[in-house]
C-alpha cells in the first residue's frame, strides 16, 4: 500500500507484507516506477509477468512474483495512492474486480483519516491560539488591575497630604508656618496635577489617541531647547550642564512635541540625580543597524549610578530605583515608561549605561528622516 505525498508528488509505502514486508518505507519520486504511474494516470495497471518491463523501479524486489495489478486509491476525483499485490500466476478479472472494490474501500477510509487528522491538528492548534489569547487577557487584566491599585496609591499619598496641610494652615496661628503649610501644599498639588497628566498620557499612548504626525527635524535642536530650559536649575544646584553640537548630523522623523517630552524627562532626571560639582552632558551619535542609520541624543551625567538589580526594572510603570528613592527627588515613577513608549512609536529605543566610573549615559535612538 502505498499513499501519495501532496507536497511532493511522489509516493511511499506504508504497508507491506508477505513477500514484500521489506519495502515499507520506500519512497519514489513522481511518476517513478508502476507505482507512480499508476497514482499519476488515475488507471488500473495489470500484467502477468511484469518482468524485463522497463517502467519498473526495483526490478530485484519482485522477489519471484511477476504476476502484478496496481490500483489507485481514489475518493471521488482524487488519487491518494495506490494498492499494488503480486503473484506467481495471474489475477483473474475478477480478482482485479475484487481488488478494485477493496482499493476504493481503503481509499475512503485513508481520506477520511487524513481529514480527521487534518481536523484534530486544526481543533488543536485552534485550542493553543484561545489559550495564549486567554493567558494574554488575563495578564492584561492583571496588568489593569495593578495599575489601578498603583494609580490609586500614588494618588492617596499627595491628597492625604493636601487635606492634612490644609487643616493645620487653618488652626496655625504662626504665618510663618501658614506660609511653610502653603508651600507644602503647593508642591503636592504640582505632584498630583503632573501624576495625573501622566497617566493620562500613558492611557492616551495605549489606546492610540496620541496625533503621531512626524517631521523631519534635527535633533541637536531639540536637545538645545530643551538645554535652555533646564540651565537655570542647573546652575541653582551648582551642576555644570553643556550641549555638545554636531550640525552635521542628518535629521530624524519625529513629532516634535512628544519627542522634546522625552528629552525633557531624560535631562531632568540627570540634573536631579547629579549631585553638586557634578556634570551633565548633552550631544548626539549616530550609528548603523541592519543597514540603517540611526541618530541619539545623548544624555551622560555623573554622580549616583543605577544599581544593576534596578536596571531590568527602570521602564516599568510606577517604578522608582534605589537612587530616586534615595534622593529625596519628587517623581511619579511613570516618566520612563512614557518615554519608552513614545520613542517605540517613533520606531526608536532607548539604551542605558550606568557604572562607577563612566557615569550614567541614557541614549535615544531614532531612524534617519528617509530622503526626499
Amino acid at each position: 500500500l502505498a499513499l501519495l505525498d501532496p507536497e511532493t508528488g511522489g509516493t511511499e509505502t506504508v504497508l507491506a507484507v508477505g513477500a514484500w514486508q521489506g519495502t515499507t518505507g520506500m519512497r519514489l519520486s513522481p511518476g517513478e516506477g508502476i507505482v507512480g504511474m499508476v497514482t499519476l494516470s488515475g488507471q488500473t495497471f495489470v500484467s502477468d509477468d511484469i518482468r524485463g518491463d522497463a517502467r519498473l523501479a526495483r526490478p530485484e524486489l519482485l522477489e519471484g512474483l511477476p504476476a502484478i495489478a496496481c490500483v489507485p486509491l481514489k475518493v471521488e476525483d482524487q488519487i491518494v495512492g495506490c494498492m499494488t499485490v503480486g503473484r506467481r500466476d495471474p489475477l483473474s478479472p475478477e480478482e482485479v474486480g475484487l481488488l478494485t472494490g477493496l482499493a476504493e474501500i481503503a481509499g475512503n477510509a485513508i481520506y477520511r483519516a487524513r481529514v480527521m487528522a487534518t481536523l484534530e491538528a486544526r481543533v488543536h492548534q485552534r485550542t493553543q491560539e484561545l489559550e495564549a489569547a486567554n493567558e494574554r487577557l488575563q495578564e492584561l487584566d492583571r496588568l489593569k488591575t495593578e495599575f489601578v491599585s498603583n494609580v490609586t496609591h500614588e494618588l492617596r499619598t499627595p491628597i492625604t497630604n493636601v487635606l492634612l496641610y490644609l487643616d493645620l494652615a487653618r488652626r496655625s496661628p504662626s504665618e510663618a508656618k501658614r506660609a511653610h503649610y502653603f508651600d507644602v501644599l503647593k508642591s503636592e498639588s504640582l505632584r498630583l496635577g503632573k501624576l495625573i497628566e501622566e497617566v493620562l498620557t500613558l492611557s492616551r499612548l495605549e489606546r492610540g489617541a496620541v496625533p503621531m504626525d512626524f517631521e523631519p527635524h534635527p535633533l541637536d535642536a531639540l536637545l538645545a531647547d530643551v538645554f535652555v530650559g533646564h540651565q537655570a536649575r542647573a546652575d541653582a544646584r551648582g551642576i555644570t550642564l553643556n550641549h555638545e553640537l554636531d550640525a552635521g548630523l542628518p535629521v530624524v522623523s519625529i513629532n516634535r512635541v512628544q519627542m522634546h517630552q522625552v528629552l525633557t524627562n531624560l535631562v531632568a532626571n540627570a540634573v536631579a540625580y547629579t549631585p553638586p560639582g557634578g556634570r551633565v552632558q548633552l550631544g548626539t551619535a549616530r550609528i548603523g543597524v541592519e543597514g540603517r542609520e540611526y541618530i541619539g541624543a545623548v544624555i551622560h551625567n555623573t554622580g549616583a549610578v543605577i544599581p544593576p538589580q534596578d536596571m531590568e526594572h527602570l521602564f516599568e510603570r510606577f517604578y522608582r530605583g534605589t537612587v530616586g528613592r534615595e534622593s529625596g527627588e519628587p517623581g511619579t515613577g511613570l516618566g520612563l515608561a512614557i518615554s519608552k513608549e513614545i520613542v517605540e512609536l517613533h520606531h526608536g529605543w532607548i539604551d542605558v549605561e550606568s557604572s562607577e566610573q563612566a557615569g550614567t549615559t541614557f541614549t535615544v535612538w531614532l531612524p534617519q528622516a528617509a530622503a526626499e
